[in-house]
């Protein structure tokens, strides 16, 4: 993640009259940051997990997932979790079905992946300012080295590995996922 502008000339509403652009800048307490763009193995990840998410959470009604979906909140941020997932009943819709994009948006899980050319304290700040603003659960993962840190709120991180399960959102009961199904062996991505 790269620092564009670190000024007090843009507030968040300024920000958020720029164009979107790919890959997403985001805005945090001021600075705005260019998000890394994503690579083969991280979008294979980031595939498969959006599509586990989503049939699961779609079948059940009680989860949605998106990517890159812009998710502003508090006045200082205005941030672009890789998947932010939604409870059912917290899915920002209109009567119609349609996204709702001009609110407040807070997923209640948020997953970020690790970029090689990314500060790991971004990733994890962004993860930290959404549990501090009403998620509940956050994930980084590391798809070079196969590994999950999970961030359930209110409890310490635990770094995930192998076949170790990994803590799910609520209402998610019959979603259950390792890094191994993550990050099954390239025998197997086919």
């Amino acid at each position: 993640m790269s620092l564009l502008q670190s000024s007090s000339q843009f507030s968040l509403q300024d920000f958020l009259q720029f164009p979107e652009i790919s890959p997403p800048r985001e805005y945090f307490n001021g600075k705005i940051y260019q998000k890394p763009r994503m690579r083969g193995r991280q979008e294979r990840v980031l595939n498969r997990l959006f599509v586990a998410i989503n049939q699961t959470g779609k079948k059940q009604k009680t989860a949605y997932a998106f990517t890159n979906l812009r998710c502003t909140f508090g006045n200082q941020y205005s941030l672009v979790p890789d998947i932010a997932v939604f409870n059912w009943n917290n899915l920002p819709v209109d009567s119609q079905g349609n996204l709702k994009l001009n609110q407040e948006l807070i997923p209640n899980w948020v997953i970020e992946f690790l970029s090689p050319e990314e500060n790991s304290t971004h990733a994890l700040s962004n993860i930290l300012t959404c549990l501090q603003q009403g998620s509940q659960l956050g994930w980084l993962i590391d798809a070079q080295e196969k590994r999950v840190i999970s961030f359930p709120k209110g409890e310490q991180p635990t770094m995930h590995q192998g076949d170790q399960p990994l803590p799910i959102l609520r209402g998610l009961k019959t979603l259950q996922l390792s890094p191994c199904d993550l990050f099954p062996s390239s025998s197997s991505i086919r």
